[in-house]
């Protein structure tokens, strides 16, 4: 069964993050049209630290009371920076430069408190932000389209942002996050 759900530490609120995200998109779709089509919104802008299937209001609740059981702490400051590719060039992501040890921690610890609850991660955490991605085409423009070269772009910054809360999100029909977050902790959770 696909996932369904996912948790995320939401960007796209935070001071610039939206605004760089739509400056890259803008030059690539003068580069390319289909990376200018490939574009995710960047009022999605988020990281996603695990990826869980609650096919019942049941199992969505559990993860929830799972979350509320995450150790407290004030929070990430992370500074984004920099363009990136996964997936042989076929996802542009914007990198994280500074505050990139913690996130990786902070991810790892959500993953095991979610693993010791019986759910199991289905990919390791990779730090990044979405920008642009060949799974927004259809078939026929994936196969069309070339691998980017992130040096095609210039380099960006995105200014510091806190992240704060950690939200439950629902994906969509389309596996396209709906973030009308579900849920949040007012505080970041922590080890």
């Amino acid at each position: 069964m696909r996932p369904t759900h996912f948790l995320a530490l939401r960007l796209s609120d935070k001071a610039g993050v939206a605004e760089t995200i739509r400056t890259v998109q803008a030059a690539l779709a003068q580069h390319d049209q289909l990376w200018g089509s490939a574009v995710v919104d960047a009022k999605k802008a988020h990281f996603t630290l695990l990826t869980l299937t609650l096919a019942t209001p049941d199992a969505e609740e559990r993860a929830l009371q799972r979350m509320a059981t995450l150790s407290t702490l004030g929070g990430l400051t992370l500074q984004l920076a920099g363009l990136n590719t996964l997936d042989e060039g076929k996802v542009l992501f914007l990198d994280v430069e500074q505050g990139r040890s913690q996130l990786m921690a902070f991810a790892n610890s959500v993953q095991r408190h979610f693993r010791a609850a019986g759910w199991k991660p289905d990919f390791p955490f990779v730090p990044h932000v979405t920008i642009a991605k060949a799974s927004q085409l259809n078939k026929s423009q994936k196969s069309q389209m070339p691998p980017f070269d992130v040096a095609r772009l210039p380099s960006l910054t995105v200014p510091l942002v806190w992240i704060g809360e950690l939200h439950l999100c629902k994906m969509s029909q389309e596996r396209a996050p709906q973030l009308g977050f579900r849920h949040a902790l007012v505080t970041a959770v922590w080890p």
